[in-house]
């Protein structure tokens, strides 16, 4: 098995893509995304590219979902970032994930018990989906790298 790659240290894009096949694909999204996020800090979210604000809205839904389900990531979660989960998860192509997203979205909208249980259902879906949203991505930031700049050296 691949190690971890950790912390991010400050590495380009083209530095991070180089690193595939030395650290594992996760560990290397989630370096990009905490680039991403620092790069956020500085220029705003809207100052990010579509590519960039895609990746930070991915590792976000992964972040949020696996620590506490859907309910947690509309808690925690910025409305700019989750109203662009299913288009950005339609954009890498992952499929199933972007409508079960779709589908936890509306979920929380409802204003009843019914909230509740339907996000549990879509929790249970979205941990038993065989979509490799790590690798997926990886290939995605790989391929569109020309717009995805980190504003680090290199």
């Amino acid at each position: 098995m691949l190690p971890f790659l950790e912390p991010y240290a400050g590495q380009s894009t083209d530095e991070l893509i180089a690193l595939a096949g030395r650290y594992r694909t996760d560990s290397l999204v989630l370096a990009f995304e905490w680039a991403l996020l620092a790069k956020a800090e500085r220029v705003g979210f809207t100052g990010l590219t579509r590519e960039e604000q895609i990746i930070i809205a991915i590792e976000a839904c992964e972040r949020e979902v696996n620590n506490g389900g859907f309910d947690q990531l509309f808690v925690n979660i910025a409305p700019r970032i989750t109203d662009a989960l299913v288009e950005s998860f339609e954009r890498i192509g992952c499929p199933r994930t972007a409508a079960l997203v779709r589908e936890a979205v509306a979920a929380n909208a409802l204003l009843d018990a019914g909230r509740t249980v339907a996000l549990a259902s879509c929790d249970d879906r979205y941990y038993a989906l065989d979509e490799d949203i790590a690798g997926v991505l990886f290939a995605f930031i790989t391929e569109h790298r020309a717009a995805i700049d980190l504003g680090t050296k290199g």
